[in-house]
């Protein structure tokens, strides 16, 4: 049977293509897959909120610890950097947080916000 050339032409025409579909199905069903697994187990990729967040207004002598204010900038889409470099970004130091806006009015400016230490003094008082 395998002699006859038109059977090994018939079987080398429907096998090539059939290896090629059984390559592409399988890399496909690997890829999706992982894709349904992250999807199930809570993987997911953060949006940020850049257009639907809620503005923050920072005021002098508001009641905020440093904590509060790196959670909230977390929460706005914020990121945390050595330097705060491009828009969206903050950096944190010991006594104070700088941030680079978002908003159009303040773009290219940077914010320093500075938490003072109550002295020992004050604490006494209280």
């Amino acid at each position: 049977m395998w002699r006859r050339r038109w059977v090994r032409v018939t079987a080398l025409v429907t096998g090539v293509p059939l290896l090629l579909l059984v390559a592409v199905g399988s890399y496909y069903y690997v890829t999706f897959g992982r894709l349904i697994d992250a999807q199930l187990h809570g993987e997911r990729t953060r949006v940020l909120p850049r257009i639907y967040a809620r503005p923050l207004e920072l005021r002098v002598g508001q009641s905020m610890t440093p904590t509060q204010l790196v959670d909230r900038l977390n929460d706005l889409g914020y990121a945390q950097r050595a330097t705060p470099e491009k828009i969206g970004e903050f950096a944190v130091d010991p006594d104070a947080i700088t941030i680079s806006p978002r908003p159009t009015e303040l773009k290219g400016q940077t914010i320093k916000v500075l938490f003072h230490k109550p002295t020992a003094a004050a604490a006494k008082g209280a």
